[in-house]
């Protein structure tokens, strides 16, 4: 956490400084973009959100959003995957596949803190490094369908896989590195030893 907390302060204060010249980007790519691209993708939540009260227990089936979309969209004519992944999911497998795919990504961000909190080790650099790839894939994925790409959706089952095995590889390494430091510091078996002691 010491390690984390500085470097948010600093990146959240660098934001700040390139506010001015992010948000005018970000509103001259809103004009450039072609008319209705707003209205599409919030149309497209409200149809989303239409199916997965509809089915909200099991969905309408793994991919089959853009089959229920034009059943449900009354007049509703762009073939697109909602830009939110709650919403997708949700309408694709129900609250049972939002509650296990977002607990499994919670329970390996909580993980990945508890991982990086307790070790200054590199296995706790990389729970902390993989902690913030987690958020950033959150947060990606309440603007876009970015969890159905392949890429993306390699990298969250790798974060998910690591999620298990780093903090079992601590657990296993704890008493090999209390053992070199034993030993880097001349108590071996809680007595100390010198090169004169075996004489």
């Amino acid at each position: 956490a010491r390690q984390v907390v500085p470097f948010l302060l600093i990146t959240f204060f660098l934001l700040l400084l390139s506010a001015p010249w992010s948000m005018d980007l970000i509103a001259k790519r809103f004009e450039r973009s072609p008319a209705g691209t707003i209205d599409v993708r919030i149309q497209g939540y409200e149809v989303a959100a239409y199916i997965w009260a509809k089915f909200w227990l099991f969905g309408v089936g793994a991919g089959n959003f853009l089959e229920a979309l034009y059943k449900y969209s009354y007049g509703w004519n762009q073939a697109v995957i909602v830009h939110n992944s709650i919403l997708w999911i949700g309408t694709e497998t129900g609250i049972f596949g939002v509650i296990g795919f977002f607990g499994a990504m919670f329970t390996a961000m909580r993980r990945f803190w508890r991982l990086g909190k307790s070790s200054q080790t590199i296995i706790g650099r990389i729970g902390f490094a993989a902690f913030i790839s987690l958020i950033a894939v959150f947060v990606e994925g309440m603007a876009t369908p970015m969890h159905r790409e392949p890429g993306a959706y390699t990298m969250i089952w790798i974060l998910f896989a690591l999620g298990v095995a780093l903090p079992r590889l601590q657990s296993e390494a704890r008493p090999l590195l209390s053992r070199a430091k034993r030993i880097q510091t001349g108590h071996l078996g809680g007595a100390p030893t010198s090169p004169l002691s075996s004489q």
